[in-house]
């Protein structure tokens, strides 16, 4: 992509929402907001430069509009799972396997003045089936309400599971993907998977029911097939 392009982009980008910005002065600039604290706020200025102004030199009604901002920007968290994992032969049948799950998710709060505030995770365990490569199932999916003060972080577990499965029935899970929600305004904060091909789909997947069976897009679903039992148990490790 060359320079000329990359300029007329970014001029695009702030044009859509930019702001004036006035100084006690009466000196005006457009500019987008890029970060801000109670004392400082950062502007992306039209030439992409950034410029870091004192709030105190600004006017009341940029007081106002900061302030909203801060009020309604999202933090910068990082998601840190850890996935017990298991797998034996399921005492059922010879031929069933029993996979045991405990997802524990570590969320960081990088922001310094931003805490997240109560915040909905949803975390949605998916199957492949190892008759057909092609159907995937949502086997589970699990919420837990979360809230994390700025620059801190915390743990938290979710239920742990069993799936059973075999080589021509039911659906072998595979791993989860992850999304986390602010619950005032449903603003998307995180989404993604440790699987690469989950991840990839994360957006399709997040949007389906658990239960759903569907096709490797992730949005034909599937009906009407013999071979789709499959017993998923929450325990109480």
């Amino acid at each position: 992509m060359n320079k000329l392009l990359v300029s007329t982009l970014l001029a695009l980008v702030l044009e859509a929402h930019a702001e004036t910005f006035t100084d006690k002065k009466n000196r005006s600039i457009e500019a987008e907001i890029v970060s801000a604290t109670e004392k400082t706020v950062s502007l992306r200025l039209a030439n992409g430069k950034i410029a870091k102004l004192a709030r105190e030199k600004l006017i009341d009604e940029n007081q106002e509009l900061i302030d909203t901002w801060l009020k309604n920007a999202l933090p910068k968290i990082k998601i840190d799972p850890k996935l017990a994992r298991g797998l034996k032969k399921s005492d059922n049948t010879a031929w069933e396997k029993v996979q045991s799950f405990k997802l524990s998710l570590k969320i960081e709060n990088d922001s310094r003045d931003k805490d997240l505030e109560d915040s909905e995770i949803t975390a949605v365990l998916v199957g492949r089936a190892d008759w057909n490569k092609k159907l995937f199932k949502i086997l589970k999916i699990q919420t837990k309400t979360v809230k994390v003060a700025a620059d801190g972080s915390e743990t938290f577990n979710l239920d742990g599971l069993r799936n059973y499965y075999s080589k021509s029935y039911g659906f072998h899970a595979l791993n989860y993907v992850i999304e986390v929600r602010r619950k005032r305004d449903g603003k998307l904060i995180y989404l993604s998977s440790d699987d690469g091909v989950l991840k990839k789909r994360a957006a399709a997947i997040i949007k389906l029911s658990e239960g759903d069976i569907v096709e490797q897009d992730f949005s034909t679903k599937m009906e009407g097939t013999g071979k789709l039992y499959s017993s998923l148990t929450v325990v109480d490790d």
